[in-house]
């Protein structure tokens, strides 16, 4: 008789994912999706999308008694709109308090909304902004204007605008704290998930960090504690990026490899097929993948982590983006050499003097004389701050004010994203576009995390 029953499939959702323990992501679920979401035993919903769910996902909410929190919004722009941003901030509240037991965020297609929201969760965990938007990419699409505005509001999301009470101050035992508020809200800022003492401020800070390597430093990296844990110039690595060529693809059912080498080692890559498949656009026709272009022999642009497995080190990953412009590659070797030598021999005596001088020069040029050209053409307070390098002639005023923004900035060696310089210099968003082009086609300036993230030279 047994073997008269189908095989019931346990398929996820689309962009399926566990934020933390009891909190998971997705679209959508569909029927075939039903299944497995039962597995999680959830206890509420929250809905983001302004359309409804679908009636087979209601019916099966009502079902089992599930509790279903709908925060409905439309399409993200920046600044946010009031009563978006009422209602993000509602769906974190309703994260925070532990009564609601096990949960999924979810919208139609789990990217955008529910990125939205996971994103300004990680900023109430205290996490980096380079690893929020890292996770925030891993999922959705192409649409840059639109991932430009979520992004933009993720990050200047005040934190203070969920009401969560004070844990140095809390005037009830631990134990009741922790059944109105949930372990995980805190771990970000470094307390201990379980007992709720402060941990070692090192671990988790490592693990949000992205270090720019080749090959060889991964192979070399010591594991001094434990095969999780890897050291590079004396540092704790967390994310690894680095540029190499695809040698090999080898497709499974669960994840794609690729071999891969730089010039100084081989390594393998694991990318994940759901993951992967996932990464199209809301918006487009049929969809685009994003691993358009990884071909043999191509170069490609690696974000992952570093696992080691019987004496076997790999990368596993849900980003791998390929090259398009060549300058790339040397730009990430001549990053790499920077970064090793900061950590061996520290910074430079150049950047030491360039620090206090050309500093001085800027500030007493004053804030407002970003990109001023001088009467003889010159640069103005651009050239006086960038250590004497002159900008090509015939370079907008646009992108004169930019360079000198960034280039007096302390920690301009991991970029500022596009929405921040915009903010900051006063120019618009659109114009920012033009005149950051206009830099990088200049060769002054070469993007750092992603596209979105820009650099200067340093000459």
């Amino acid at each position: 008789m047994a073997s008269q029953h189908a095989i019931t499939k346990v398929v996820p959702p689309l962009n399926f994912a566990c934020v933390e323990e009891g909190l998971y992501r997705s679209a959508g679920p569909l029927p075939l999706n039903l299944p497995f979401v039962s597995d999680l035993n959830l206890d509420t919903v929250i809905w983001m999308a302004s359309e409804d769910p679908s009636p087979d996902f209601l019916s099966w909410i009502r079902a089992n008694g599930i509790k279903f929190l709908n925060f409905g919004i439309g399409e993200i722009t920046a600044p946010w709109d009031p009563e978006i941003e009422r209602n993000v901030i509602g769906a974190l509240q309703a994260l925070a308090e532990a009564s609601n037991g096990r949960i999924l965020v979810t919208c139609t297609m789990g990217r955008h909304r529910t990125g939205t929201v996971i994103g300004c969760l990680r900023r109430l965990q205290n996490w980096s902004i380079t690893s929020t938007f890292a996770e925030y990419r891993r999922f959705t699409g192409g649409n840059r204007y639109r991932v430009i505005d979520e992004l933009h509001n993720i990050e200047q999301f005040n934190r203070s605008s969920v009401e969560l009470p004070e844990l140095e101050n809390r005037q009830i035992s631990t134990s009741l704290y922790y059944e109105l508020l949930r372990r995980w809200i805190w771990r970000g800022a470094g307390y201990d998930s379980q007992s709720g003492t402060q941990a070692s401020p090192g671990k988790s800070a490592a693990k949000n960090t992205l270090r720019p390597v080749t090959i060889k430093q991964i192979l070399d990296a010591q594991t001094p504690h434990d095969d999780n844990t890897f050291v590079i110039d004396d540092v704790e690595i967390g994310n690894v990026t680095f540029v190499a060529q695809i040698r090999s693809v080898s497709d499974q059912e669960t994840n794609s490899t690729y071999k891969m080498e730089d010039g100084t080692g081989n390594i393998e890559v694991k990318l994940f097929r759901d993951n992967r498949n996932s990464m199209v656009d809301d918006d487009s026709e049929g969809g685009v993948s994003r691993e358009d272009g990884l071909q043999i022999n191509s170069y490609a642009r690696v974000l992952g982590n570093i696992k080691q497995f019987n004496n076997k080190r790999n990368i596993t990953t849900q980003s791998v983006k390929p090259v398009t412009d060549f300058n790339e590659i040397q730009c990430h070797f001549l990053e790499a050499t920077a970064v090793h030598l900061h950590f061996t021999r520290g910074p430079p005596e150049s950047q030491q003097a360039r620090n206090t001088g050309g500093g001085m020069a800027y500030q007493h040029g004053g804030a407002a004389s970003y990109g001023e050209d001088t009467a003889m053409g010159g640069t103005g307070a651009t050239g006086a701050v960038s250590g004497g390098t002159m900008l090509p002639p015939g370079v907008s005023a646009n992108a004169r004010k930019i360079y000198g923004f960034l280039k007096n900035r302390q920690d301009s060696s991991e970029g500022l994203h596009v929405a921040m310089i915009a903010q900051a210099t006063g120019v618009p968003m659109g114009e920012t576009y033009k005149a950051v082009d206009e830099l990088l086609s200049n060769g002054v300036c070469f993007t750092t995390m992603d596209d979105e993230h820009i650099a200067c030279m340093d000459f």
